[in-house]
């Protein structure tokens, strides 16, 4: 099979240059995907094998958010007289299991019409129905739209920040965008927004994450104990709920799993649908009914407990909870697992049956499966993001990791349990990362303490005072907005105030599509005074702004480290000019600056060649696993700094 694709001649410089309309973009940029068989008549075997081109082929990023974004394929892209013709991905070296092609899939291979495409947001626009005076919230979502300038664009949105700032303070302003994560995702403005004294995010709890955060509060390793990509082979079955990885995770997951079968390994699925990944793969299909693989996990662990299937001696070493000898101290001891499980109190035993009637898996199913996770020296259990991204989505989450810690040997070689990414993107501590280059993010003023990562949950013990915390929960955040409180009953003083005034959609996140609520979210959106958004594309959040500035895609900023997953690191160039208008969020937040009087230089610390040095310099690998010491990636002369312009140290 040979991977790659091309284009005829119906997309020239001319063409893109005017490129514009629906039609002409579309049917320009049709068939840019695809895997032709063998021995196809014309189809090109890759770019050693087009000596007569005349433009170069480039390394460029995956615009696609794989993995919550950390999992980005190697895309390669010919460009000639600055436009993007083909796009292929990663052929360079033999495919093997100790060093994978980083292969993108369909999706990724069709970025040229993913940064054409008619979504994106060409010029400065403001809604027609919008003047300071009289913004007509109603009709964000409904109104036309009109071009205007950048200078007039940058006007109307400072004045309307210090209006909101003067009236209201820094706590009236919702950063609907990317917070201070520290990563090549940051966003300037927000810098800007920090400077300003900070503004409030949504950035608390659990979206994308589904409901998985919630137990691993009370216990350690959790997501990140997972096997890599070698290590994965270890494992003599691997139960899978709710895997499509050959659909939906970037890298090269289901090649590793298919790998894993090879060495031994048996594969089980459940899922309620016969997906790519099951068909490829999977030893055994398990259908279930959606939303219902707890009461499945149910029924298996009561056929474990009424025969001994299970570890008590790992339960009672290391787990708190699961019988009425190991509760929580002042816990009532008729609450443990193993008498709900056995209808002890409630006189409704979960038995297969019990299960079956929910689940849809016959309970002679249950029963044999039961046994072969017992009769598993080390299984690798994995569910899926979305299995628990649903109502009481916790409480499969905390079956989930019963029925892994019933099994026993958790932490051990070959016995995993995790659900983010498994041995791709965020599995663990990385081999190799890419240097930082998030342009000296500073905190959010307003925040006192700024987890790590979006993906961690605030220790609640170092906040004296929970009441100053300035962060929405993402589930809570709309309708929060429009009580005009948020938080908890039981923070001193109770729930805390808010009033939104301003709204910035920006930094790559289209939260009134992906936080929950949307009539909500659109209620909000039209209810406050003033919303506007910087962003490529002309998505859902961006159609409810009053003003949206046209942004530079990856593509067309470029010329940084990237990190691909836990042991790649990849060079992207940049591939083409910003199309119409599109300008770095730097250039938006440096402009803002100045309408603002702030210094520009506090909000953009570094040059896009500062930026591209400090990605190459920082890049690490791991010189030692035990200790996880790390060592410069990149050899870099004297002579390399002075190309790029910045000041350095040479580095081995």
């Amino acid at each position: 099979m040979k991977r790659g694709s091309k284009v005829g001649n119906s997309l020239t410089r001319r063409s893109f240059v005017k490129w514009g309309s629906a039609t002409a973009g579309a049917a320009a940029l049709v068939g840019f995907t695809g895997c032709a068989p063998a021995g196809d008549a014309g189809t090109d075997t890759g770019p050693a094998a087009s000596a007569g081109e005349k433009g170069e082929w480039k390394t460029g990023a995956c615009m696609n958010n794989c993995s919550c974004g950390s999992s980005r394929c190697l895309l390669k892209v010919y460009v000639e007289d600055g436009v993007p013709l083909k796009v292929r991905t990663d052929e360079q070296d033999e495919d093997t299991i100790e060093v994978p092609q980083r292969r993108a899939c369909p999706r990724g291979r069709a970025q040229i019409s993913n940064i054409t495409s008619p979504a994106r947001i060409k010029h400065p626009m403001k809604r027609k129905g919008w003047s300071p005076e009289n913004p007509n919230g109603e009709m964000r979502g409904k109104d036309e739209w009109e071009r205007i300038s950048w200078d007039e664009a940058l006007d109307y949105i400072a004045a309307e920040m210090k209006k909101a700032y003067d009236a209201y303070g820094n706590r009236s302003i919702l950063a609907a965008a990317y917070d201070d994560i520290g990563d090549t995702y940051f966003d300037p403005v927000i810098c800007l927004l920090n400077s300003l004294g900070g503004a409030v995010h949504h950035d608390m709890g659990t979206v994308s994450l589904g409901s998985w955060p919630l137990p691993e509060l009370f216990m350690t390793g959790g997501m990140l104990n997972a096997p890599d990509a070698l290590a994965v082979a270890e494992s003599d079955l691997h139960f899978h709920f709710g895997n499509n990885w050959m659909a939906n995770k970037g890298g090269n997951t289901a090649y590793q799993l298919d790998y894993a079968r090879e060495q031994g390994g048996k594969i089980i699925i459940v899922d309620p649908w016969l997906n790519q990944t099951v068909q490829a793969v999977a030893d055994e299909w398990v259908a279930v009914r959606p939303g219902t693989d707890t009461a499945l996990c149910i029924g298996m662990m009561y056929h474990q407990i009424e025969n001994n299937l299970y570890d008590q001696e790992f339960l009672d070493t290391y787990c708190v909870g699961f019988d009425a000898e190991h509760m929580p101290e002042g816990a009532p001891a008729e609450d443990n697992f193993k008498d709900y499980v056995l209808g002890t109190y409630d006189n409704e035993p979960k038995t297969p049956e019990w299960a079956e009637a929910i689940c849809g898996v016959p309970a002679e199913t249950i029963r044999r499966l039961a046994e072969e996770i017992h009769a598993a020296e080390k299984v690798d259990f994995f569910a899926g993001q979305s299995t628990t991204k649903i109502p009481a989505g916790e409480m499969f989450a905390q079956a989930f990791y019963t029925l892994a810690m019933m099994h026993g040997g958790l932490g051990t070689p070959g016995n995993y349990a995790s659900w983010v990414g498994l041995h791709e993107g965020m599995s663990g501590t990385p081999f190799v990362m890419a240097g930082d280059s998030s342009n000296g993010a500073k905190k959010n003023p307003v925040n006192p303490l700024t987890p790590p990562s979006v993906m961690s949950t605030p220790d609640w013990s170092k906040i004296e005072d929970p009441t100053s915390w300035e962060k929405i929960d993402h589930t809570e955040c709309w309708v929060s907005i429009l009580n005009g409180e948020y938080g908890r009953d039981i923070w001193p003083g109770g729930k805390k105030p808010i009033d939104i005034h301003v709204i910035y959609s920006g930094g790559y996140q289209n939260s009134l599509n992906s936080l929950p609520n949307a009539n909500a979210a659109i209620e909000v959106f039209r209810k406050v005074d003033f919303v506007w958004g910087a962003n490529p594309f002309f998505d859902p959040s961006r159609q409810y702004c009053d003003i949206v500035l046209p942004i530079a895609t990856w593509w067309e900023k470029g010329n940084l480290a990237w990190m691909n997953n836990s042991d790649t690191v990849y060079w992207a160039d940049r591939i083409m000019e910003p199309l119409f208008e599109s300008k770095p969020e730097s250039y938006v937040a440096e402009e803002l600056a100045k309408r603002l009087n702030v210094d520009p230089a506090a909000v953009n610390t570094m040059s896009d060649a500062e930026r591209t040095y400090t990605s190459l310099a920082g890049a690490m690998y791991m010189t030692d696993h035990d200790t996880m010491q790390y060592a410069p990636l990149l050899t870099i002369t004297q002579e390399d700094i002075d190309e790029l312009g910045v000041e350095g140290v040479p580095q081995e």
